[in-house]
Order: C-alpha cells, then sequence, then structure tokens
C-alpha cells in the first residue's frame, strides 16, 4: 500500500495530460486540509480547495502544500471537473457542516443537496469526495464508515466556530447531527484516492492509507 501512496512537493513532477490531483498540508499537529491542483492554460498551477463556510478558493500558490496526482482519472473526465471546479469559484457559496450523503452535486457551479432543507453541507474533504463521486469515482464505501470519539469532538468543536456564520435553524440542524454523520478525514480521501483501484476503499483501508499520508507529510515537513 505505502508505494502506491505518493506525495510531491514539485510541481514538474505532474504527469502529462490533462492531470488533476489533491493538495494536502497540515494546518496544526491535528488536522489536516485537502483540495485539488491542475495546471492552467499557461502551466501553472491552479489549486482549487474549499476552506471554509462559503469560502470557495482558487490561488497560484502551492506554498506549503504536497500534491497527489490521480492517475485513475481519464482526460474526457479531468476536463469537465475543473470547469465545475472553476464555475463553483463564481458563485461561491457552498455551506460548510457536519451533515452530508453521497449525492450532493454541483451544476453550473452551484451546490444541489440530496435533500431540500436538511442541512447538507460539505467540508474540505467531503466537498474532493462529491466532486468524485458526481463524476462517477465513488472513492470510498461510506456504508464502512465508523464514527469515533475524536471524530465527535471534531464535530463540536467545528459547529463551535461556525456558530457566527449558520443561522439559527441550521445550527440547530447540525448539532442534532452530531455522532450521526461520519467524518472524512483530509488525509483518509488522499489516501484512499491513491489506492482506488475502480472500487470503493472501504474504512479501515483508508485509515490505514491516511496514517501512511501523515507519515509522508511530515517527512516532507508538510
Amino acid at each position: 500500500m505505502e508505494s502506491r501512496i505518493t506525495l510531491s512537493v514539485d510541481w514538474n513532477d505532474k504527469p502529462g495530460g490533462k492531470p488533476l490531483g489533491l493538495i494536502i498540508k497540515h494546518i496544526n499537529q491535528d488536522q489536516r486540509h485537502t483540495g485539488f491542483i491542475f495546471p492552467d492554460a499557461n502551466n501553472n498551477p491552479v489549486l482549487a480547495h474549499f476552506a471554509w463556510h462559503k469560502d470557495f478558493r482558487e490561488t497560484s500558490e502551492i506554498g506549503n502544500y504536497a500534491m497527489h496526482w490521480l492517475q485513475f482519472l481519464p482526460a474526457r473526465t479531468v476536463i469537465p471537473i475543473i470547469t465545475e471546479l472553476y464555475r463553483i469559484q463564481e458563485v461561491n457559496n457552498i455551506p460548510y457542516g457536519i451533515i452530508n450523503t453521497e449525492g450532493i452535486k454541483f451544476v453550473d457551479g452551484s451546490m444541489v443537496p440530496v435533500c431540500d432543507n436538511n442541512g447538507e453541507s460539505l467540508t474540505c474533504s467531503t466537498f474532493v469526495l462529491c466532486i468524485l463521486e458526481q463524476f462517477s469515482f465513488p472513492i470510498i464505501d461510506r456504508e464502512t464508515w465508523e464514527i469515533m470519539e475524536d471524530d465527535i469532538t471534531w464535530q463540536r468543536d467545528t459547529l463551535q466556530s461556525l456558530e457566527c456564520d449558520l443561522s439559527e435553524n441550521v445550527m440547530d440542524m447540525q448539532l442534532a447531527a452530531i455522532g450521526k454523520f461520519p467524518r472524512v478525514t483530509p488525509e483518509q480521501v488522499v489516501g484512499a484516492c491513491a489506492i482506488f483501484d475502480y472500487q470503493p476503499v472501504n474504512y479501515q483501508d483508508a485509515c490505514q492509507a491516511g496514517l501512511i499520508v501523515i507519515k509522508k507529510l511530515q517527512g516532507l515537513n508538510r
């Protein structure tokens, strides 16, 4: 498994053609952040990632991010994904939160929830997952996902940080969802994408792959 999980800090290490990759770095000792990376028309990097509530960002600064390139994606899929990422930046209205199910899509840059008015939302990790799911690449087996005590603590802390951003009604829905929706971490997403072999990755394998991602990030001082 470890040999399949490759991280690079060199933009020139990207494959030819129309590549799309993931970025990841440590935010602090216990938290990572992820998103997409791809070349623009002039072969300059574009980092596209969901940073916070209604805060989708595109930048050319790689900074302290490491990169993993998604070798399983054909060019015919990469192009529409990149097109949609540009549209998402134009709309920039994604809700941040812990309520997330498979089936969320984006149409012309706007998030289309599975069900209306139930607080559906995204994190940086579930944003990546939902984009890939939308384009017929279900990276993880969501039914195998477990909810750990650390995940519940993270959910509570995250919602506390969102207190000024969410309406009372939405916050009530989010609080009621604590411990009911699994958390998918950035390292699990990157690790699962690295070992993805056209079958959804189960929770245990994603956890193992995520630990390898963290170890390699530490080795790269990222």
